[in-house]
């Protein structure tokens, strides 16, 4: 876990929940050590370069990372930290799967399996329709979901949207909130 405590976030960041966005507070003297340059000129130079702008940035999975005190974090989980006072357990989930939209209504806690179900559909599904998929051998569409780790049938169909339908009902039942169909 993280030595990063709840005052020292406070001390760094600010955090707008209704915009998702974190900036860099102004710094004092006394955050920084002395050494090649005063505490006094780190201090001015630090805020000179980040006080007031955008705390973080974006990293090639599209997460938003943060790095305080040496330590590198993705920002999501930082404004749970922020939010709660506490770090989330598990996983700190994107309601609408975009990894760039950290408005605190669009964070919430979760476990990996309802995390994977509120993936999007994978770039390589052929049909564009979740949970549903066309067999060749019966000549059909055919749905499924996965829960607890294991594929589940749900049976064969003449058409593509109502295999959807099916599955996603089956979804609802199992994952909640957590179903995205798209």
């Amino acid at each position: 876990m993280s030595n990063l405590t709840y005052e020292r976030l406070r001390s760094v960041i600010s955090y707008d929940p209704d915009s998702g966005i974190a900036i860099w507070l102004p710094r004092t003297p006394s955050m920084f050590k002395e050494g090649h340059h005063s505490a006094d000129n780190s201090c001015a130079s630090w805020n000179a370069r980040n006080a007031g702008k955008i705390a973080g940035g974006i990293a090639a999975n599209g997460y938003y990372n943060i790095s305080i005190d040496g330590e590198r974090y993705q920002i999501h989980r930082v404004i749970f930290f922020y939010m709660t006072e506490r770090w989330p357990i598990p996983i700190c989930d994107h309601r609408d799967g975009d990894a760039s939209n950290n408005k605190w209504n669009n964070l919430r806690e979760t476990t990996q399996g309802k995390n994977t179900q509120n993936k999007s559909i994978q770039s390589n599904n052929k049909l564009g329709i979740k949970w549903v998929n066309w067999d060749k051998q019966h000549r059909k569409y055919v749905a499924h979901i996965r829960t607890n780790s294991k594929n589940r049938h749900l049976g064969y169909f003449d058409c593509p949207a109502a295999a959807h339908l099916v599955a996603f009902i089956e979804a609802d039942k199992h994952f909640g909130e957590f179903a995205r169909s798209r």
